[in-house]
């Protein structure tokens, strides 16, 4: 089922990098059928959510190693142009570092999983 209305998101639930992924406007129902159906026909299982529109601004990363914080890296939006499956953009355009954050707990929450 595809929403409504409101722009959002067809992917597979195993990917990386925005790999198989984009993004949709409800009068691009057609294409995100085709999508959907493009992932089922290679074997994957996709997943519709909405798009959240501050992802425009870029998104946080947070880098754990060995289950210690150690950085965060803010990275820019991917699915930039609605209806377009491109694997060959840049798959985190503009990181830049976003220096030391706080650090409450040196693991990560409960649900974390890695």
């Amino acid at each position: 089922m595809l929403p409504a209305g409101g722009q959002f998101v067809v992917k597979p639930t195993v990917s990386a990098g925005a790999r198989e992924s984009a993004r949709y406007a409800e009068h691009h129902h057609d294409l995100a059928l085709r999508h959907v159906s493009a992932l089922h026909a290679a074997g994957a299982t996709a997943m519709v959510q909405s798009y959240l529109t501050r992802i425009d601004e870029g998104e946080r990363v947070l880098v754990f190693l060995g289950g210690e914080s150690s950085h965060a890296v803010r990275k820019g939006p991917v699915l930039t142009d609605a209806g377009v499956v491109d694997n060959d953009r840049v798959a985190h355009p503009d990181p830049a570092p976003q220096g030391t954050w706080p650090r409450p707990r040196s693991r990560p929450g409960p649900g974390f999983r890695s």
